[in-house]
């Protein structure tokens, strides 16, 4: 049966009438993996297609697809008969092609078609078929079809030799090697020549075919002899297409490869000067404002091209010579900076961007020269002028829709910034000039400036606080100065009224950056805070300048809190309002400052408190003003949530109280080591909060949700409060832990940690109570089975039991009474599991973790170790744990070295090393007749051992591996 007919079974033409078919597509499929299965299906392929049995393209495809995989895996030792079949093939797919009758195959049919001539040829070429492309440029007089094929053969064939994006394998590598040293050697000049045929022949008639004919010789460039195409005849007819719209965008690729060409920097520079010269006198870089945006974009990216090629040239030249072209060479860079700056100045980004790369570089090049010249002095002063300039929003950037186009624009004004702050290393008084210009011009007229003027001017001195040097937090005297009359210009402008929302926020930014400069003048820095409270900043129209206001008013507050104190009630009354937490204010919307934003408000209200000048009393006062409203809050939302049955309304409910817990916890950041809670007596106002949060952990709906607001709240009463917390942690710990799940452990034991790292001693009653019970909870969840693959269950678990090491280890550290108070059963099963940890190499951060712990333990034994002491701890210590810490080593020997490993090996040494401390000699002779008695280490190496471990804890460590190493 042919395979045309085969092809046209009904359920093969299924793909054709319905693609997306899923049940078609798979008999297809099936069918397709036949004729590649078969040894003959390839050929049942070759006899269809030849003969025009198959119109369909996608049937075609398939049949192709099928010759392709014949010709990948089975061609290469194919018998001469099946090379003159897949030739004759080739011939015949030419002719048949190029018919006038013919219908043109779709583009993906012809694509396929010519990745089957690579194939052949990268299989055949130069030994079984030398005469390849002879043959193929043969057929170039078929016309425009045959040129069409030939073009994209001569593509595929550069993705399977050259593409340097391919990743191709050493052997391929050493296959391309052979073939371009031969197509060097007998037809490059011919496919050349070829191609300028083609040029020349179909440049009006078929603009297309000479457009891709262009990118295909520039895919051939990087690896041809260069002199081919870079003479006076290739050159002139690249001139002269560039006149020709549909071609002009491939010719300026083409060019872009000879710049791009590989080869020795004088001679580079030489081509790079000549092709520049030819171009410069044709006008082609001089372009209307009109103009094409992708042509001009296809420029500025050989625009960039060109002027990296000279840097390149001039650091290879400089670094090995010849000296005296050195001049030269910088002369032709600076003589390429203002066509550079041209295209950055063009009003498409897409265009400027094209040339950053060569801005940024040059600047870098400047500052490797010992002086400026006149030349780079005038390109670095347009450069400058440029880049701010680009640095303008236009009128349709949208700021309050962040989309695509935006985030474009803002990854251009980064790329932008960067060439900005080399100028500013490069030559800030000359930038300092500029912005002191900029700046007096458009904030100090801002009124009659456009938008995009006034808040780059803004940008610019935002942006130089990043590049100038400071010590100490301070700028040089000089750049003080000249930042402080930048400064007082803004304030004194009054550009934060400027309605574009724009503006004001790069204004507060620009002030929160530079607040220091301005501490000395008082009067000022509070302008500034009246003009946060005010229209301009937390009661602006636009939500975004609110919310950026927000963040940046609280930082302000705190920088500048030294100087403030005095006029805290001043601050506090305009504030006040917009502390609420009711659903309407004054007229004001629920979602006037959003939640997040108002904690930044609140945090800034401690902070005015705590460093005011007011009695300590009328602090506390201050601070029960502010919390109480929260209380009563809480309250109310507590007793609604409890009798709430909508979980709608249930997890909304729960929300706002843990933006009431956020509030009252973002206030207590005002609070420091210098000035404690306690000192000023708000200890009582913040255990009135934490007792009403702990009540809220008895509600039995969103319990997840209000324990992790409440977690959080107790992190930081850890911190602020003294041992006046250490009575509600019980309770803290039983509302915590009352769901008695994986994740309730997870999050508790953290704050567990935290706390008896801090009281210490303080909180032995309460671990002495607990202890036991949270080991055998966390027992008894690492040891509950899990579903089969349950992937997440394992890595809960594997967290759950580094978090167990951890409190362990804070026990042991901070409270060991506890541990040896506890029952020997108890006492035993922590024990072996510390061991368990301690040997587990898949994880050596636990495994150093449970060595440490084991040390310690050793460590705190107030009595010398003896083997024949009764005690149960101590004997455990003799026989375990000294076997570990060899068993450890030798694994270590076996397994790939990294930094954690060699850690792991050090708590190792450690340990013995605390064990030596305790039994001395004793412990010697243990493990020179237990864990050295392997008759595979040599007698010497105890001796050495004992050596070791008299030495220090690293000497002890290398000893250990290069012991283990050298008999693993």
């Amino acid at each position: 049966m042919k395979m045309c007919e085969e092809m046209n079974k009904p359920q093969v033409m299924g793909m054709s009438n319905n693609l997306h078919d899923p049940s078609s597509m798979t008999e297809v499929l099936a069918f397709v993996e036949e004729l590649r299965s078969s040894s003959n299906g390839w050929q049942r392929c070759v006899e269809s297609l030849i003969n025009g049995e198959i119109q369909d393209d996608r049937l075609k495809f398939l049949g192709l697809q099928t010759i392709e995989y014949y010709l990948k895996n089975n061609y290469e030792k194919a018998p001469q008969t099946e090379q003159d079949i897949v030739r004759q093939f080739l011939s015949r797919w030419i002719q048949l092609k190029c018919g006038q009758l013919e219908v043109s195959d779709a583009v993906f049919v012809k694509n396929k078609a010519a990745q089957i001539f690579a194939l052949a040829f990268v299989h055949d070429f130069p030994h079984r078929w030398p005469t390849f492309f002879s043959d193929l440029i043969e057929t170039l007089s078929l016309g425009p079809k045959a040129v069409d094929h030939f073009l994209r053969v001569l593509s595929a064939i550069d993705t399977e030799i050259a593409d340097r994006e391919m990743p191709y394998t050493q052997i391929q590598i050493q296959r391309n090697t052979i073939i371009k040293n031969a197509m060097r050697e007998t037809c490059v000049e011919k496919i050349v020549s070829a191609l300028y045929d083609i040029l020349n022949t179909y440049e009006m008639s078929h603009p297309q075919l000479a457009s891709h004919c262009l990118e295909a010789l520039a895919n051939y460039i990087h690896w041809i002899d260069i002199g081919l195409v870079a003479n006076e005849h290739f050159v002139g007819t690249l001139l002269r297409l560039l006149n020709l719209v549909p071609v002009r965008e491939s010719v300026i690729v083409c060019m872009q490869s000879i710049v791009h060409k590989g080869m020795d920097p004088l001679e580079k520079f030489t081509l790079v000067e000549s092709l520049i010269c030819v171009l410069n006198n044709v006008g082609v870089f001089v372009r209307s404002a009109d103009d094409d945006s992708e042509f001009c974009t296809k420029l500025s990216h050989l625009v960039n091209s060109i002027g990296l090629a000279l840097l390149d040239s001039f650091n290879k030249t400089q670094k090995s010579g010849p000296a005296d072209k050195v001049p030269f060479i910088e002369q032709a860079i600076d003589a390429k900076v203002p066509i550079m700056v041209t295209f950055l100045g063009n009003d498409y980004d897409d265009v400027s961007s094209a040339v950053l790369e060569f801005a940024k570089d040059y600047v870098h090049f400047l500052k490797g020269r010992p002086s400026l010249n006149e030349q780079q002095v005038k390109n670095t002063q347009q450069l400058m002028v440029t880049v701010i300039h680009k640095m303008k929003y236009d009128e349709s950037y949208k700021f309050d829709h962040d989309g695509e186009d935006e985030a474009e624009f803002q990854d251009f004004r980064k790329n932008l910034k960067v060439v900005f702050d080399n100028l500013v290393g490069l030559n800030k008084d000359l930038v300092f000039n500029y912005i002191m210009e900029l700046a007096t011009r458009a904030i100090g007229e801002w009124r009659t400036s456009p938008f995009a003027d006034v808040e780059v001017s803004l940008a610019v001195v935002y942006y130089v606080g990043e590049v100038l040097p400071t010590h100490a937090g301070q700028y040089a005297p000089n750049d003080h100065v000249q930042l402080h009359t930048l400064l007082c210009l803004i304030l004194d402008s009054g550009v934060s009224a400027y309605p574009h929302p724009a503006v004001p926020l790069q204004f507060f930014e620009v002030m929160t950056r530079y607040q220091r400069i301005l501490l000395p003048e008082p009067q000022r820095i509070l302008s500034i805070i009246s003009a946060f409270l005010g229209t301009c900043g937390l009661r602006h129209p636009n939500a975004k300048v609110r919310s950026r206001a927000a963040y940046l008013f609280c930082k302000f507050i705190k920088g500048s809190k030294a100087v403030i104190q005095a006029f805290t009630k001043d601050i506090l009354v305009p504030l006040q309002e917009l502390l609420t937490v009711s659903n309407q204010t004054n007229g004001c919307k629920e979602d006037w400052m959003s939640s997040d934003d108002q904690l930044f408000l609140f945090e800034a209200a401690g902070t005015l408190i705590i460093s005011s000048t007011l009695p300590d009393a009328e602090k506390v006062t201050a601070f029960k003003t502010l919390l109480l409203p929260i209380i009563s809050k809480y309250e109310y939302l507590l007793k609604e949530i409890s009798q709430e049955n909508n979980v709608k309304r249930q997890e909304a409910l729960a929300n706002s109280m843990c933006h009431m817990i956020a509030i009252t916890t973002r206030t207590s950041k005002a609070f420091t080591t210098q000035m404690p809670m306690k000192s000023i007596g708000c200890v009582p106002v913040y255990i009135d909060c934490l007792n009403m949060f702990l009540n809220s952990l008895q509600v039995s709906v969103q319990s997840s949700t209000i324990q992790n607001s409440v977690r959080q709240f107790l992190h930081r009463m850890v911190v602020c409060l003294d041992t006046e917390i250490l009575p509600y942690i019980p309770r803290a710990s039983q509302g915590l832990l009352k769901n008695n799940d994986i994740k309730s452990m997870q999050e508790y034991i953290p704050l567990l940690v935290q706390i008896i790292s801090k009281f210490k001693k303080d909180v032995q009653p309460f671990l002495q109570e607990c202890l036991t019970p949270i080991v055998t909870a966390i027992f008894s969840t690492l040891l509950a089975p899990l579903e089969e693959g349950d992937e997440d269950g394992k890595v809960e678990k594997n967290s759950l039991r580094k978090l167990y090491f951890q409190f362990i280890s804070a026990v042991i550290t901070n409270a060991i009474e506890v541990f040896h108070g506890q029952q020997s059963v108890v006492k035993q099963e922590i024990l072996m599991s510390v061991v368990q940890g301690a040997d587990d190499p898949i994880d050596p951060v636990m495994q150093k973790n449970c060595f440490v712990i084991l040390r310690k333990l050793i460590e705190s034994s107030g009595e010398e170790i003896s083997a024949a002491s009764g005690n149960d701890f101590l004997l455990f210590m003799h026989q375990t744990v000294i076997r570990l810490c060899f068993e450890v080593v030798l694994k270590s020997a076996c397994t790939a070295h990294t930094p954690n490993t060699d850690v792991v090996l050090m708590e190792c040494a450690a340990c013995l090393k605390a064990m030596y401390n305790k039994r001395g000699e004793e412990m010697v002779t243990f493990v020179e007749t237990t864990c050295l008695a392997n008759p595979q280490i040599p007698p010497q190496r105890r001796g050495e051992f004992a050596f070791a471990l008299k030495s220090d804890t690293k000497t002890l460590k290398n000893f250990l591996k290069i012991m283990y190493q050298l008999n693993s």
